[in-house]
């Protein structure tokens, strides 16, 4: 990311605190461009069988898995997670919590990547609640949008 790439927070929200975000970000028509298409959760537990929500793991692990595989993506095309610049979320609602999406678990995996002191750029992002994903195990996709100079 270069000075450049200026990160707009206008109006910051009660919810940008669990997981948080800007509400604007601009970009100069120089910059290189990576559309990083969904990502979705790693199998981690190959006891279960690809269908079953107990191979990928809750929100939170699926939201890590999912990071870091948008990061590899963003690593492979000479990007970073600094690079992002949008962010869309779709997260599928969780009987096991109310049959709404888990944002906590979301956001406590999200604040390991973002917002920090390693990595403290910020993008602006959308979350989406669908009723469910290409596999019904997984809670959540990710894709992404980044530039540089």
């Amino acid at each position: 990311m270069t000075d450049i790439i200026r990160r707009v927070d206008t109006t910051p929200t009660e919810h940008a605190a669990a997981a948080p975000w800007l509400e604007s970000v601009e970009v100069p028509h120089t910059a290189r461009w990576l559309f990083v298409s969904g990502q979705v959760p790693p199998h981690v537990n190959a006891e279960f069988s690809l269908e079953d929500r107990a191979a990928y793991g809750d929100m939170e692990m699926q939201t890590r898995g999912v990071l870091l595989r948008v990061q590899q993506k963003l690593k492979n095309a000479g990007f970073e997670l600094m690079d992002i610049i949008k962010m869309n979320v779709f997260l599928v609602a969780d009987e096991a919590h109310g049959n709404r999406p888990d944002l906590v678990g979301f956001g406590r995996a999200y604040r390991e990547f973002f917002g920090t002191v390693q990595q403290p750029a910020l993008h602006a992002r959308t979350r989406i609640e669908v009723v469910r994903l290409m596999n019904p195990a997984w809670l959540v996709e990710i894709e992404v949008v980044a530039a540089k100079e």
